[in-house]
């Protein structure tokens, strides 16, 4: 197993940068980058749910330093994508 959460950062869409994240560790969030057993239960890195690491999505906000992305549960995935999808929307407008 290998954790990297000692350093998180989140993709901010509107500012187009990283910005400092951190998850709350009173509630003992165990949120690897990587696991080698497919069932061992993780926390999701946006929410906190217990799922399966095997179950889990990387985010596609929430980074370490060298761009890995931490786990997120399948309705945190959805919420990133559909934030991601809107923002696309929104500059295409922009673009015409």
């Amino acid at each position: 197993m290998i954790t990297t959460d000692y350093f998180m950062q989140k993709w901010n869409l509107q500012k187009a940068k990283y910005e400092p994240y951190t998850k709350p560790e009173e509630n003992g969030w165990y949120c690897p980058i990587y696991c080698n057993d497919m069932n061992e239960l993780v926390n999701c890195t946006e929410c906190g749910k217990q799922v399966e690491y095997g179950d889990t999505f990387t985010s596609r906000f929430i980074h370490n330093r060298t761009g890995f992305g931490f786990p997120v549960c399948c309705e945190c995935n959805i919420m990133e994508f559909e934030l991601e999808n809107d923002h696309i929307t929104r500059i295409k407008k922009d673009c015409k």
